[in-house]
């Protein structure tokens, strides 16, 4: 069974951690612990920052000489700090000046580069040879008053730099073919190298390119290569887990300005295409980019100007075309009053001069630092249609929020108080003042939470999964951690979707989260990995009719010869012998099992049902089952509470009437009076009717009604260690988190007596007949008793742990991996052909798309809509024969 846990398979550890400390240069000591490293600058306490980078990590070792600076942070993530003895030499070494060396690669690097220069005495500067690349460089520091010193790409020495004999040496991108040569020279001399960071990046950025007529992948490895990191604000924190680490601003964007507006609305698109010929395949999409853009401004008759960068090589015949630099785009932005921008640091120049900014991103560009923020200010657009209701409200006059706007920007580029230089020359300086004096404080704490690595071949892992950009989803969750343990068990995860999960970033505390790439795809046939061999393809099915989802998994899996996985939440005949509303079994319509390998249940009693169902299948599939886990490592670093008077509810209102959240009023009773009752919603609203109903049953019995919608884990668990008591109201689950997320915290759970609820947590929880909800009462009146004379019943959380904990869960998919890696991929998947029929409905489809969209950029929205509602009109006449058929056409025309 694959519940069963090899013995010999020891994890490499999970947890992450990392030390709060004042800055000193590293040495092969420190390099040798399995820490980072975060350098705070006792003159320059940043709360905001800190707190932002410290949810990253699971421990958080803070020096004894800054907790009194960093009380009010620790207060509130106080139970994953821990304070230990000062690993820095109390005895600050005071010097005159520090000897650095500083690497300009272009104009825009000098422009900034020679503020920070100009507070040292002792300065040298290289670039680029000029006849390997002349972006500038050489003729911005003369007009400073500097001489540079040119470096070539092959170089393996520099006498200059060998004679000026440098502290530090200073760039701002570390992956460039000078800072190689750099590198080389200095030809392990004890000279780190500080990388200062100067704009948002792609932090997996792979692309091919051609060198001397070969062709060479590269990865960048963007703010990775250096030895200290200088971030231009805390966000960036999220994505790269850097060994040695501040966060100083960003020089370019230090001071947030109140310009006035002009007059009228004015539109800047910033066409930033560059190196169209060597970079990602996105960088490709300029033109169907920039003739999306005009088209709306044109189509709303706004006024417009296209800032073209200098190395964007496109030619457009437009009178409104000015070339652009790092000297030019502020007075651009200036007069205008909001910007379009792929991804670029223009919308954060934007928004520091308080112009409104639209990162629009037809063409599913991977980076994440525009999209995931919650506390975003570019509006966010992906088509026409969005950007056209964007910009329709902002001709018609929005309101700017500028304390957002300030909370965001110093998330994204440090404080915005006009101190960024003043941050990175102090912190420079401080470099050479502090030395490390003791690590024992740090070996002894984390040698105790350190485990061995786990041995066996690493895998490349591709898992498919459709993911909506606002709403909660339980499978898509289970398929993000069955990710998350595929990356801790040391495979290389590609993670396929349209969107970036909304829950993505609930998993940052883990170890490797960092390592998973997000390939967005809205086809499932374009930006898919090109550049490594895949060893299993897993399968996220769902309730839909997007068939080129399927047909695009099945594709990949053949292309590279891979075994195929189909992840299966619940059968048609399961849910439908458990739930009182049934569902159409052509929900089930693409799961096309005659491709798989595997069909993996999430349960046993998923994996029963599923071979009732999948009866006809090929005799070389196989069925496993294997319980995923719950996020422990974010539930451990929520402290305990005591209990309070509260009564937790977790339920869905979209396509959820199984859920029980309809029925809350049948629950509310006098013995409640004095509790506060939380309903946590994942996905859709509490309609309006039931809301008021219970407010005005609530309001008569003295409860308290909270609703929180699409709360992070972390708040989860806070309130589940809160509340007294968790009801699961839900009559079927295939798997069922929520109760065994309630028994790790030491909650009681009322909940449906469901066989997937006996399986996983067993007589645990107090079960109820389905849908008795005169018993429900009877047993929450008794338990609401129980809690009122008993203490907490701390022996729950062991209870569940073999299922709940995360390396557990590591552990079990690890020997599902190497059973199915194992053997041989079946000859019928590989020969067999995707069908006639199934090529012709996927052309059809493909038709349609081209239909819609046309339609959609040539209709107006309100005639677009009216089209809409009369299809649906249309398509809700029962008696209509094909009625399967156009509730396809209909998914797929109105992407429904």
């Amino acid at each position: 069974m694959s519940k069963q846990v090899k013995k010999e398979i020891l994890l490499e550890n999970v947890h992450t951690f990392l030390v709060l400390c004042r800055p000193f240069l590293p040495n092969k000591d420190t390099d040798a612990l399995p820490i980072n490293y975060y350098f705070i600058n006792p003159d320059f306490i940043d709360p905001l920052s800190i707190l932002t980078v410290t949810n990253n990590y699971s421990h958080v070792f803070v020096e004894k000489v800054l907790v009194p600076l960093l009380k009010d942070v620790t207060n509130k993530i106080r139970s994953k700090v821990i304070e230990i003895d000062n690993i820095t030499a109390d005895d600050r070494i005071e010097v005159d000046d520090v000897r650095i060396a500083f690497l300009v690669s272009s104009d825009t690097h000098a422009n900034f580069i020679v503020k920070i220069a100009k507070r040292f005495k002792s300065v040298l500067f290289l670039i680029p040879a000029r006849h390997c690349k002349n972006e500038g460089a050489a003729e911005t520091l003369g007009e400073h008053g500097y001489v540079s010193v040119e470096i070539d790409y092959l170089a393996t020495e520099s006498k200059e730099l060998d004679k000026f004999k440098p502290d530090l040496v200073f760039c701002a991108a570390d992956w460039t073919s000078e800072f190689l040569s750099v590198q080389r020279a200095l030809n392990d001399k004890g000279v780190p190298i500080i990388a200062l960071q100067e704009g948002p990046q792609d932090w997996h950025m792979k692309f091919w390119q051609n060198i001397k007529g070969r062709r060479v992948l590269k990865n960048q490895n963007h703010y990775r290569n250096a030895d200290i990191f200088f971030s231009q604000g805390a966000v960036t924190l999220n994505y790269i887990r850097p060994r040695y680490f501040a966060v100083t601003g960003n020089l370019k964007i230090s001071k947030i300005e109140k310009i006035p507006l002009p007059p009228n609305p004015n539109v800047l698109i910033n066409c930033n295409f560059t190196y169209i010929k060597t970079k990602p395949p996105y960088e490709n999409n300029r033109d169907m980019w920039m003739q999306g853009v005009l088209r709306v401004c044109k189509r709303l008759n706004l006024p417009y100007i296209i800032s073209k960068h200098p190395r964007d090589d496109s030619t457009w015949d437009d009178s409104n075309l000015v070339v652009s630099n790092a000297a030019k785009i502020k007075d651009q932005l200036i007069s205008c009053s909001i910007v379009i921008s792929r991804f670029s640091s223009i919308p954060y120049e934007a928004l520091a001069l308080c112009r409104a900014a639209v990162c629009y991103n037809p063409h599913c560009e991977p980076m994440l630092t525009f999209t995931e923020d919650v506390h975003g200010m570019p509006h966010l657009a992906t088509t026409e249609k969005e950007l056209t209701e964007i910009l329709d409200v902002h001709k018609k006059g929005e309101d700017f929020d500028y304390e957002r706007n300030k909370e965001y920007l110093h998330r994204h580029v440090g404080p915005q108080d006009g101190k960024a230089l003043d941050r990175i020359v102090s912190t420079l300086t401080a470099l050479k003042n502090y030395r490390v004096a003791d690590l024992m404080p740090i070996r002894e704490q984390v040698s105790d939470l350190t485990m061995l690595v786990r041995s066996g071949p690493k895998r490349t892992i591709a898992v498919f999964v459709r993911n909506s950009a606002t709403q909660y989803s339980g499978g898509c969750y289970h398929a993000l951690m069955m990710a998350e343990a595929f990356a801790t068990l040391g495979h290389k995860v590609y993670f396929i979707t349209e969107n970036v999960p909304i829950f993505f970033s609930d998993f940052r505390p883990l170890r490797n989260h960092q390592d998973i790439e997000i390939c967005l795809t809205k086809e499932y046939k374009t930006n898919l990995p090109e550049w490594v061999d895949v060893d299993l393809v897993f399968c996220i099915p769902g309730m839909d009719f997007f068939y080129n989802f399927y047909i695009g998994a099945i594709h990949f899996a053949k292309k590279y010869k891979a075994p195929l996985a189909l992840l299966n939440f619940e059968t048609p005949n399961l849910f439908n012998s458990l739930s009182a509303k049934k569902r159409d079994e052509k929900l089930w319509y693409y799961w096309d099992i005659e491709h798989c390998s595997l069909i993996h249940s999430s349960t046993e009693e998923s994996t029963k049902y599923a071979r009732q169902y999948f009866k006809n299948c090929d005799s070389s599939m196989f069925f496993k089952d294997c319980w995923p886990s719950i996020n422990s490592i974010v539930a451990d670093s929520v402290p305990n509470f005591f209990k309070e008077k509260r009564i937790l509810i977790l339920t869905s209102f979209l396509n959820s009437e199984h859920k029980g959240g309809f029925n809350l009023h049948d629950i509310l009773m006098p013995s409640m009076k004095g509790y506060t009752i939380l309903l946590v919603v994942g996905s859709g609203l509490v309609p309006d009717k039931l809301m008021k109903e219970l407010n005005e049953r609530a309001s008569e019995l003295g409860i308290s009604i909270e609703v929180k919608y699409r709360i992070s884990d972390y708040e989860k668990f806070v309130e589940l260690k809160r509340a007294s008591l968790m009801l699961f109201l839900s009559f079927f689950e295939g798997f069922g988190y929520s109760p065994v997320e309630a028994l790790y915290c030491n909650t009681s759970c009322i909940s449906f007596d469901l066989p997937v609820l006996r399986e996983t947590c067993q007589d645990n929880l107090i079960y109820i007949s389905r849908g008795d909800w005169s018993k429900l009462k009877d047993a929450i009146q008794k338990e609401l008793d129980r809690i009122e004379t008993h203490t907490r019943q701390n022996h729950l959380k062991q209870s569940v742990a073999h299922i709940a904990c995360f390396e557990n869960y590591a552990k079990r998919l690890d020997v599902l991996v190497e059973e199915i890696c194992s053997k041989p991929v079946h000859k019928n998947f590989l020969n067999k052909a995707v069908s006639l029929k199934v090529s012709i409905r996927v052309q059809f489809h493909t038709f349609l798309d081209k239909i819609a969209g046309f339609l959609q950029t040539h209709l107006s929205s309100t005639l677009y809509d009216i089209l809409r509602r009369v299809y649906r009109f249309i398509t809700n006449f029962r008696y209509l024969r094909i009625k399967h058929k156009l509730q396809l056409w209909k998914c797929r025309f109105f992407k429904w």
